[in-house]
């Protein structure tokens, strides 16, 4: 057998073992070793997302917006029930205003344009303004009134897009993997990632790995912010008025936080004045704002892309260029 822990040799200019019986450890374990201690895995990231479905396909063309086939849409239907759906051909809407939108997908299969505000309610609400989306937590429904008629059965909301007088010019966010709906943050199936949970003896990163299924969480009206995390088994977990950190340093604050501290891939939970290590529970993955008991700001984690180190290098190169450049000009007006 030929033998190498080198990588980056070509194997056959090495000698080859016609004597020696094959072994798993000399022959492939110490050659599949050595890969792996060079390869980017688990052990080296931590409290990130591995992987985000990409199902919403979106597109503006000429003031008209399309949702393309292959899509796939959520809808709920009942206490308990959320329904996929695939878009078999191209859905889209022409129609012109001058505002935000959401999007969403009717019970009919059309592609439907409301105003970017909606709710979280138990009951259909007495006074309606505008043509918002409802999401009628008792029922598990999607609703809208529309030309005085209350229409039940829309899907979650895809995206959030710009309108004007004109038709669609631009795409705010697309809801893959996560979005919102009034007080209300949806996870949809599929979205893949590691909890922290720890270091090793050797010091490399120990983690769980999660995969969603479709949860949704509703936060109190009290709550102006908050962040949501997904457990080892793919359920999510809210914790209200909250900030996040990431960083070596104990947060020194008051009111209620959650940090993570790298050096030691460990999360912690300072709430009501206590101190709570929280590792091997959660990964952090969404950190949002609320306005008037609404959701209006959603932010999520990307999944984790290594930096390629030839654009990196190029970076930092032009940041550093630009500096020097800079510091001459402030040199040289100092000295004028």
């Amino acid at each position: 057998m030929y033998q190498t822990k080198n990588l980056g040799l070509n194997i056959t200019e090495i000698d080859k073992d016609s004597l020696q019986a094959f072994n798993f450890d000399t022959d492939l374990g110490d050659n599949f070793k050595a890969i792996d201690e060079k390869t980017l895995s688990h052990r080296n990231i931590t409290n990130c997302l591995l992987e985000v479905p990409q199902d919403i396909k979106l597109e503006i063309v000429d003031g008209v917006v399309t949702l393309k086939e292959g899509s796939k849409i959520y809808v709920p239907n009942g206490p308990g029930v959320f329904e996929e759906k695939i878009i078999y051909t191209d859905i889209s809407n022409k129609t012109i205003g001058n505002d935000d939108i959401f999007l969403a997908v009717s019970k009919e299969g059309g592609l439907i344009a409301l105003d970017a505000k909606s709710f979280t309610v138990t009951e259909r609400p007495e006074t309606i303004q505008g043509v918002p989306l409802y999401y009628n937590i008792t029922t598990n429904k999607i609703e809208y009134y529309d030309n005085s008629v209350w229409h039940t059965g829309a899907s979650f909301p895809i995206a959030i897009v710009e309108r004007t007088d004109n038709g669609f010019t631009g795409i705010k966010q697309i809801f893959n993997g996560f979005g919102y709906i009034g007080s209300t943050v949806f996870v949809l199936p599929g979205v893949k990632g590691l909890i922290p949970n720890g270091r090793n003896e050797d010091g490399t990163l120990k983690n769980i790995e999660f995969t969603t299924g479709l949860f949704s969480l509703t936060f109190p009206d009290t709550t102006t912010s908050f962040v949501l995390g997904i457990n080892a088994t793919g359920d999510g977990y809210g914790i209200n008025n909250v900030a996040y950190y990431e960083q070596e340093v104990q947060p020194v604050l008051s009111g209620n936080w959650c940090w993570f501290k790298p050096s030691t891939n460990r999360m912690f939970m300072f709430y009501d004045s206590e101190l709570t290590d929280i590792t091997g529970i959660g990964n952090v993955c969404i950190f949002a704002k609320r306005t008037n008991g609404k959701i209006d700001n959603l932010n999520s984690k990307y999944p984790f892309h290594a930096v390629d180190y030839f654009d990196y290098s190029t970076k930092i190169a032009e940041l550093e260029a630009k500096i020097q450049a800079l510091q001459a000009a402030v040199e040289a007006l100092q000295g004028s």
